[in-house]
């Protein structure tokens, strides 16, 4: 055992991965509600609701889209029960994890 640890380099600082922003994709819009709850969650955070819409004929809406940026532990909960809850697609988009 004694021998392994010598040969780990040292360590220079601790590094602490966390979701520094997150993107959710649903079929349909994000309630007031969900919204709501989330700002609560997140008094220092950030979210944007967004809709893509089709280039062509923008009437046509493909998907909606929830932003957060550095969502807390609570927040990140409130997306899994309403994730498991809703009776619709709905998923990650994209998942932005910093080191610091």
């Amino acid at each position: 055992m004694q021998q392994i640890e010598a040969n780990k380099p040292p360590i220079i600082a601790d590094v602490f991965p966390y979701i520094d922003s997150i993107e959710l994709s649903s079929s349909r819009a994000f309630g007031s509600k969900l919204l709501t709850d989330l700002h609560a969650a997140m008094p220092t955070g950030e979210l944007w609701p967004d809709v893509i819409r089709d280039k062509i004929d923008s009437s046509v809406v493909w998907t909606h889209v929830l932003k957060l940026n550095q969502p807390t532990t609570l927040a990140m909960k409130l997306l899994q029960q309403y994730r498991r809850q809703s009776n619709h697609k709905t998923g990650i988009y994209r998942l932005h994890v910093a080191l610091d």
